[in-house]
């Protein structure tokens, strides 16, 4: 029997044999649809079997939830419909996927290699290669995106770049769009967050304190304020984008991932970690400081309460990414391979 027709049989993918087949070796759609509910009480979207160490990202729109993971030229994106069906192949980026972002159709990632979106036949870059993405935002036909260096504007139909923001090599990065201000959170050997005027104009500094820590956590304008998460504390920081003094809320749960969802938010744990992220200047923070009690799992934070829910997910080991819609919440649990949702 094939390796691509055991896998049917087994219902999931096995990583590591993707590792040694190479990108064209596994071929992710015909991942079977796990739909029943795990004894959490949480849907089980799909199964890719254990994506561990690889974090992986997630996103959703209208219709589907967009999954990646996986190293360099292993790298896969995959799609399953948000209300359960079989998971189906997107491509394989060919290099380490930073940032994962939907428009309409078309998938966009951003690597090692610049920008990439989907096609028929695959992933294609746009605009230079150059460019070590992070976080990917967009205004119709431009995209804007971060890389290690600051925020460059891309014209998605021509491919031409302007570069708004320089600085020191930062490797954790988030965009957020909003009322015509590009807003931008920063960690690594520089620690800003503030905004660009998508008009034009120098870049506003709103804190050198209160900033993203780590990879693929994301920030949101939201009645005024920005909303900051650290992973440090944990906390989350409203800060009023037109001055005023920063509130943080702390909801005693770690953070290793996250979700904004306007009075909520959603925060993933990996056992072991309490989410904290440490760096020596200069270098890339790569190196996670463990605290004691670290427990996997998937809460809700009220965040006017400043209090969070029970373990909404107590069996997950590495919740990686996390992802909201309206209705639902959706968390990817890396070392156990398992994509799956709940209702918020």
């Amino acid at each position: 029997m094939s390796a691509r027709f055991g896998l049917v049989a087994l219902l999931t993918t096995c990583v590591a044999l993707a590792l040694a087949c190479g990108g064209g070796g596994v071929d992710p759609s015909v991942h079977a649809t796990v739909a029943p509910t795990t004894s959490d009480g949480n849907t089980v979207l799909s199964s890719p079997g254990n994506l561990y160490p690889s974090p992986g990202l997630l996103a959703v729109d209208d219709a589907r939830v967009v999954y990646a993971y996986g190293f360099r030229d292993n790298t896969v994106v995959l799609a399953v419909p948000k209300d359960g069906g079989p998971t189906t192949l997107i491509g394989y980026p060919g290099s380490n996927v930073h940032a994962l972002a939907l428009a309409g159709d078309t998938v966009y990632v951003g690597t090692d290699e610049g920008l990439k979106r989907s096609t028929a036949d695959g992933f294609e870059r746009v605009g230079p290669r150059d460019l070590n993405v992070r976080a990917i935002t967009f205004v119709g036909d431009v995209a804007y995106l971060a890389d290690l260096k600051g925020v460059v504007r891309l014209d998605l139909a021509s491919g031409a770049t302007k570069r708004l923001l320089d600085g020191a090599t930062s490797y954790s990065w988030a965009l957020a769009l909003a009322e015509e201000r590009l807003y931008y959170s920063k960690f690594g050997t520089e620690r800003e967050t503030g905004y660009l005027p998508l008009g034009g104009g120098q870049a506003v500094v709103l804190s050198s304190k209160h900033t993203v820590d780590k990879e693929q956590l994301a920030i949101a304008l939201w009645e005024g304020s920005l909303v900051v998460p650290s992973s440090i504390g944990p906390s989350i920081t409203y800060l009023p984008v037109d001055g005023g003094e920063p509130t943080v809320v702390k909801c005693g749960a770690p953070m290793s991932s996250y979700a904004f969802a306007g009075d909520a938010a959603w925060l993933g744990a990996a056992v072991g970690h309490s989410g904290a992220i440490g760096q020596t200047a200069g270098r890339r923070p790569t190196t996670l400081y463990s605290r004691p009690g670290g427990k996997g799992g998937l809460v809700r934070c009220d965040l006017a309460a400043g209090k969070a829910s029970e373990n909404l997910a107590p069996g997950a080991i590495n919740l990686s990414a996390i992802a909201t819609d309206a209705e639902r919440v959706y968390f990817l649990d890396s070392e156990r391979g398992l994509v799956m949702s709940r209702p918020r």
